[in-house]
């Protein structure tokens, strides 16, 4: 039997409630328009995510990433295509990814896919009691606890992103005498300096979107940056991809306050140590990209 209904009834983060206490096992289908995401629930965890959305398909995040070059995907896409294999396990034959890396990046994909989610504010779900074979299949480290920990969090501190950053086409003034200790700020500091708008920070830079929009306003906060110009869509490369993005990514310009908070869980939530490994991963490919 499948649960079915509507964003506007009953948010994301009241159905993660829901499959939480319940302890359902099963598959969550949400689609708004062509835009669609599935995913797998086990035991009170996530153990796969998947989208049709462009940026949120693991060869787009690859590239995008700059965690591997074009050629390379396009390799990878050719092996996986003749032999009938995922792409992950293509990458990893190849040489392009280890399979630690391949882990990390799965983590990096799920955590887009899920947590965006969150900014969701239409759509239609349906949830079957039953597992449903797709693409991508993992056992992730991600509990419904900590889901509903970050993305409250994320819900929360978004309004005061908004509140302060209004605009994602902002690009930012460096004060030169600043430098920051963290590799992860280091790699943000560097691409304001090379002009990039906030929205083509997020997109580019080797972490999770809303990590990358977090550092960037504690950098605001600490005085490190000032909001300078904004930059026009069509000075974007690829004006419909960041149109897209905006529209159905990480949307925190156009999220509203839950009128009814979400069901938190009351204890647990910790941070599972596979995504503190994962978040020290992609924060040393930070240290490189800042020490080029």
């Amino acid at each position: 039997m499948a649960l079915r209904g509507s964003l506007e009834e009953m948010s994301f983060g009241e159905l993660l409630g829901w499959i939480s206490m319940a302890g359902r096992t099963g598959t969550l289908v949400v689609r708004e328009g062509k835009a669609e995401k599935l995913f797998t629930f086990e035991k009170k965890r996530l153990i796969a995510a998947t989208s049709n959305l462009e940026w949120e398909r693991l060869g787009s995040i690859l590239v995008r990433k700059r965690l591997a070059d074009p050629p390379r995907l396009k390799e990878a896409l050719a092996s996986s295509g003749k032999r009938g294999v995922r792409l992950g396990k293509a990458l990893v034959d190849l040489g392009v990814l280890s399979k630690e890396e391949l882990y990390y990046l799965l983590i990096l994909q799920a955590d887009t896919v899920v947590f965006d989610m969150f900014f969701w504010e239409t759509g239609r779900f349906v949830f079957y009691s039953e597992i449903k074979a797709f693409e991508h299949l993992h056992d992730l480290p991600f509990t419904l606890d900590y889901l509903l920990l970050e993305g409250a969090r994320r819900m929360d501190e978004a309004l005061v992103i908004r509140s302060m950053l209004p605009s994602p086409f902002v690009t930012f003034r460096v004060d030169p005498a600043r430098v920051a200790d963290d590799p992860f700020k280091r790699r943000i500091l560097l691409a304001a300096k090379e002009g990039l708008s906030l929205v083509e920070m997020m997109v580019s830079i080797p972490q999770a979107e809303f990590s990358v929009l977090r550092a960037a306003f504690e950098l605001f906060k600490e005085g490190a940056v000032v909001p300078g110009p904004e930059k026009t869509l069509a000075n974007l490369r690829d004006p419909q991809f960041f149109l897209e993005f905006l529209e159905h990514g990480c949307n925190v310009w156009r999220a509203k306050r839950p009128e009814a908070p979400f069901l938190r869980p009351q204890e647990g939530g910790e941070v599972p140590d596979d995504i503190k490994r994962y978040q020290n991963y992609y924060a040393r490919l930070a240290l490189e990209g800042a020490n080029d």
